[in-house]
């Protein structure tokens, strides 16, 4: 950003000038670039028809726009979600640290914007649209006007009503609202009808890409030597350059060691174990990955997998829309985005294998398609099926809104059911390729220890894995693509070979040794002492941490000590990596009092807290919740939690947080666990540091901001 513009361009304007109109979102998951694509594409129909006097209107993820021009913007329109611990989405970051910026003028650098902000968040995490209030705030304090005030510009994914689709309505409605007084109406392009919605949407509606399938003997030498990493390679490229960024609004994430979603590192399973019982209904894996040897991670940094659709699923979704697995296609622009398709080379040298794209880019099997795909598919259903026209127009209008939700978002259905269900729709494949909703990387907590000798021709990963099944509403059995997939891929096997990448954790883990902060800022070294809380594979992230701090103990220190808690339904049916606890309590003094490994068996209505008694042997005390009522407001009768845990070791968990100032990490499941062990946290130190209860809420508060109490939480 530079200096801000002049204060005429403040100044108000007739109704009658024409105004530029800019839409900039940040997207960790697809969710927000689609409501910033509904927002410029309803933008575009007012200008088109003259409801609003809008000269242009861009799109752009906020790390594609150059923001030295912000300044000179009148109209700026963020969408944007919340990820980890309240961070911004990847394809935000750079902006926001822009943004952030100390030598930008407070109240003028954006003097001459109005803007309006729209956050997509989920209330069940701690850190609910964390993201979209910082960014209001921010262009508030630099300048800025808002449109719509801040309360009514939050979206609650858990909101029974519909989602984040409730507050998105009204939020919409009352921008335009403020748009029609501070633009003004339009002219209406040449012979539209201002009113006339239906016309607008046909003139609107047009495909950003096109495509042609290709055959040639080059391609049938392609496919008897088929090169999984090259033909991915060259489905992603087709995708980032010109198609990604400029067609479909794609962005790309940054990982570890120059590995990236558009260049991943195809690491082969070595090792596929179950971890848990096998009549324990919970299937939990462990998963190693022997990566590539540029690729180093950190104590709580997570592995980005992109799994791979079930074949069976695929052939069945190919015989639907009328093409084959093994197709070759050349995918390219439409004219109508301002470019043409490059006929540079013959079009065998830019042929892409269909089932590639669709394997490891799109996702057509498992994830929900937006609203505006059941808008296009009955634009593309013919006249004698009204019926089923009616209906997908009806679920793509804003009065159909809340049967989509049912209809799509909590049952799951994926695009392959959706044109099942609809089976007069004959969407074109280039139409298809752009409403698939992108293939998203799941991102698993490592949780092991990055090798540290330089001989090592490859590094070893493990991941912890719990795989997902469960029943939606109306009964239908979904089962989690990524976890399956990994359940199902043998270790050493032919189709062994997995995309993945290395994102950097949010966690600040001070305990781990460093004489100086690393390049990502992360290894300071300065706490020797941490309280590390998590149940289920939650304490993935925790064991890569002791794996490591055992590797290094030398450099730990004696003073260092670690005290874990670990939750589970039945010690023997899923105590994780049960073993490797029981020998880092045995062999490391980091265990030794106030420290140890403290145990939660929920269905066995009892816990075990494990010390290392610091001559090589363990002492273990069976812990269970303190006989008599009333029970503290995060217990759970006839259940054994986390939080009852820190109740049971109360005096120890105190020593530690309080007298030897250790640093609190979470990890875990969103929900209630996060705030029942906070719960329990207050509750120690109005037990032990004799507070009143809102004196223990203030305490917990410090500790948080001061990232001293930190959690990261998933669904």
């Amino acid at each position: 950003m530079s200096a801000s513009p002049s204060a005429s361009a403040s100044a108000s304007v007739p109704a009658s000038a024409s105004w530029e109109a800019l839409v900039l979102y940040g997207s960790q998951t697809g969710n927000a670039e689609e409501v910033a694509e509904d927002l410029w594409r309803l933008l575009e129909r007012h200008r088109f028809t003259g409801k609003l006097g809008l000269r242009k209107v861009s799109l752009h993820a906020m790390d594609e726009f150059d923001i030295a021009t912000l300044p000179l913007c009148r109209l700026v329109f963020f969408v944007t979600s919340t990820t980890g611990q309240g961070d911004v989405p990847e394809n935000m970051k750079r902006f926001w640290r822009n943004l952030l910026r100390k030598s930008l003028p407070l109240r003028t650098s954006l003097n001459g914007m109005k803007y309006g902000v729209f956050g997509l968040g989920d209330s069940s995490y701690p850190k609910y649209n964390v993201a979209a209030r910082k960014l209001f705030k921010r262009l508030e304090d630099l300048g800025g006007k808002p449109l719509v005030e801040l309360r009514d510009s939050l979206g609650d994914e858990q909101d029974a009503g519909g989602g984040y689709f409730v507050a998105l309505d009204k939020w919409t409605d009352a921008l335009l609202s403020k748009l029609e007084q501070v633009c003004g109406p339009g002219n209406a392009a040449v012979g539209v009808d201002r009113s006339s919605d239906g016309v607008q949407d046909r003139l609107m509606d047009q495909c950003r890409l096109v495509t042609s399938r290709v055959d040639h003997p080059v391609l049938a030498r392609r496919l008897e030597s088929f090169d999984v990493v090259r033909e991915s390679e060259l489905c992603f490229s087709a995708l980032r350059e010109g198609l990604s960024c400029k067609c479909l609004g794609g962005s790309t994430g940054e990982g570890g060691g120059g590995w990236s979603r558009e260049r991943p590192c195809f690491a082969e399973v070595t090792a596929n174990e179950r971890l848990t019982s096998t009549s324990n209904a919970q299937d939990v894996r462990s998963i190693r990955f022997q990566l590539d040897p540029g690729m180093d991670f950190c104590p709580g940094d997570s592995l980005a997998v992109v799994p791979s659709q079930r074949r069976d699923l695929m052939d069945v979704f190919f015989e639907r829309i009328g093409y084959r697995y093994d197709d070759w296609i050349v995918l390219g622009c439409n004219n109508a985005c301002g470019e043409a398709v490059d006929s540079g080379s013959p079009p065998h040298d830019r042929a892409i294998h269909l089932g590639t794209l669709f394997n490891y880019c799109l996702d057509a099997t498992s994830a929900t398609p937006r609203s505006y795909f059941f808008h296009v598919a009955s634009t593309f259903t013919p006249p004698s099926d009204e019926l089923e026209r009616e209906k997908l127009q009806e679920l793509s209008s804003r009065e159909g809104r809340d049967e989509l939700y049912q209809y799509c978002t909590r049952e799951r259905r994926s695009l392959l059911e959706c044109l099942q269900d609809f089976p007069s729709v004959d969407m074109p494949l280039a139409w298809i390729i752009q409403l698939c909703p992108k293939l998203q990387p799941r991102h698993f907590s490592i949780s092991s220890a990055c090798a540290r000798e330089s001989g090592r021709r490859a590094k070893d990963c493990e991941l912890t894995v719990a795989v997902v099944h469960f029943k939606t509403p109306w009964k239908r059995s979904i089962s989690g693509l990524c976890s399956t997939f990994l359940r199902d891929t043998e270790a050493n096997g032919r189709n062994a070979r997995v995309p993945v990448w290395i994102e950097r954790g949010s966690l600040s883990l001070g305990i781990i040794p460093g004489s100086a902060p690393g390049a990502d800022g992360r290894r300071k070294g300065h706490n020797n002492c941490a309280i590390l809380i998590g149940p289920g594979t939650g304490i993935a992230p925790f064991k890569s941490v002791v794996d490591h701090l055992v590797n290094v103990q030398r450099e730990v220190g004696e003073e260092t000590r670690l005290l874990v808690f670990f939750g589970c339904r039945s010690k023997e049916m899923d105590y994780l990596h049960r073993e490797f606890w029981e020998t880092c309590v045995q062999g490391s003094t980091m265990f030794a009092a106030p420290g140890g490994f403290v145990t939660a068996f929920s269905r066995d209505q009892f816990g075990e807290k494990r010390t290392n008694d610091g001559g090589g042997g363990v002492e273990t005390t069976k812990i269970a919740r303190a006989a008599g009522p009333p029970l503290p407001e995060y217990s759970t009768m006839n259940k054994f939690y986390v939080q009852d845990a820190i109740d049971a070791c109360s005096k120890e968990f105190f020593d530690m947080l309080h007298l030897r100032s250790a640093t609190i990490h979470v990890a875990g499941s969103t929900g209630q666990m996060p705030k029942d062990v906070r719960a329990a946290v207050v509750n120690v130190m109005v037990k032990h540091n004799h507070m009143l209860h809102n004196q223990a809420e203030e305490y917990v508060k410090r500790l948080e901001s001061t990232k001293r109490y930190q959690v990261e939480a998933w669904s």
